[in-house]
């Protein structure tokens, strides 16, 4: 690739910037909305979906509501000054770099921006969308309830197999049922829908429910929860809303190897 010629993001279109064209829209942050992204392809993204992000690919952030896993990161910054009509904080910029706007300037912060961007997968030539869209895959389904891996197959789908750098399910238990979570390790979770409660047997049942208005950070409500990898095999879940129990649970490395290896199933519009 060519230091001072590389191809906007993604899905093979043959398109090329400079580096003098990517730093006219840096140096432009606090000006406005600078409008980096107007240099990148789009993808539409479709409700219930995800992707898996590989490391060092340059992105925007999703403008619905997203629910992300990530390992560790050495870096944060967000080049564009505007995201969804939301103003950056201008922290943001300069947040994790080894070089600040204080101590060396805007512009030596503009020129580090520009190094990673020539980052090998920031102009990801592949086919972003057959490589890495992911949409659900059920696992259990029954009159209680349904469940389905959301987040899987940390890599390429052309690939036979991808590492369990992470993973996660999505579990829907319908009202007035009784469901029992069966893992082989521990999990986060976090309640997205409806209101019940959580327990394991011997246990005094925990109340669980969505989110919907925290007035203070004091008044947090009971909207997520961590289950421990002893008890991880015999939890019970009650749905007691007239509306679904939605619950996202989340998994470490290696706590599900067959999500290393699941088939991707093809994505067909509702």
């Amino acid at each position: 690739m060519n230091r001072n010629a590389y191809p906007a993001t993604s899905m093979g279109v043959d398109r090329t910037y400079t580096d003098s064209q990517i730093l006219g829209y840096l140096k432009a942050y606090f000006r406005g909305d600078n409008r980096l992204t107007d240099l990148a392809n789009t993808i539409n993204l479709v409700p219930g979906t995800g992707w898996y992000m590989p490391p060092c690919t340059l992105h925007a952030p999703g403008s619905l509501v997203t629910y992300e896993l990530q390992v560790d990161s050495d870096v944060t910054c967000i080049p564009e000054s505007r995201v969804n009509d939301m103003v950056m904080p201008p922290d943001l910029i300069d947040r994790d770099l080894p070089v600040t706007i204080r101590d060396d300037g805007f512009e030596k912060v503009c020129e580090y921006m520009l190094s990673m961007i020539r980052c090998k997968n920031s102009g990801n030539t592949e086919n972003f969308r057959q490589e890495y869209f992911r949409p659900p895959v059920k696992v259990r389904e029954q009159d209680a309830g349904s469940q389905a891996f959301v987040i899987y197959r940390c890599g390429k789908a052309s690939e036979k197999t991808n590492p369990d750098l992470y993973s996660a399910k999505k579990t829907v238990i319908n009202p007035s049922y009784t469901w029992e979570i069966q893992e082989k390790a521990a999990f986060g979770a976090i309640v997205l829908g409806g209101h019940g409660r959580v327990w394991v047997p011997g246990k005094e049942p925990s109340q669980i429910e969505s989110a919907s208005i925290f007035m203070t950070r004091e008044d947090l409500g009971g909207d997520e929860f961590f289950v421990a990898a002893c008890a991880a095999d015999k939890v019970k879940v009650e749905c007691m809303s007239i509306e679904r129990l939605i619950i996202y649970q989340h998994f470490a490395s290696n706590s599900n190897p067959e999500a290393a290896s699941l088939a991707i199933p093809e994505f067909k519009a509702l």
